[in-house]
């Protein structure tokens, strides 16, 4: 299944139609439309978006653990055991996770398959937060050279 065929799924859920799930999502409904039919997939501010409205961007891109955020309170099975919990999901360093890996990728003119850019957005949420913790501008500069040519090597 792919972000498009998730996100069908997603509203289906909601029982919603294109219409209410772009503007559930904060969305414009040529975008979500075009997200859906997977001629374009969502950006770091459209998935922030479906973020915000309860959609796990995890399970968006990847297809793994749970589908809502509210269900991730829920105990922690194996095949989602590094996906944090929403009390531990930081949305600001998600969002610049997320424009890394987009800038990286549009700079190199490369694509990835949205399983490897979620891994790629996931490594970047962990390098960003671990760089959080240093508080020294050189680490984090140095965290946002070492994800451009980790990036670089996989597309």
């Amino acid at each position: 299944m792919n972000i498009a065929e998730r996100l069908r799924e997603a509203r289906s859920i909601y029982g919603l139609s294109q219409v209410d799930a772009a503007t559930k999502y904060g969305l414009t409904l040529s975008s979500y439309k075009k997200y859906e039919a997977g001629s374009v997939e969502p950006g770091s501010a459209a998935l922030i978006s479906i973020a915000e409205a309860g959609i796990n961007p995890y399970w968006l891109l990847m297809g793994k653990g749970e589908m809502l955020i509210a269900d991730m309170q829920a105990p922690r099975h194996q095949d989602h055991a590094s996906i944090p919990s929403l009390g531990e999901l930081d949305t600001q360093r998600l969002q610049l996770a997320i424009e890394t890996i987009e800038e990286v990728l549009e700079e190199s003119g490369r694509k990835i398959t949205p399983a490897k850019k979620a891994e790629a957005i996931k490594l970047a949420y962990e390098i960003f937060e671990d760089e959080d913790k240093e508080k020294d501008v050189q680490s984090f500069e140095h965290a946002q050279k070492i994800l451009s040519k980790i990036i670089k090597s996989i597309a």
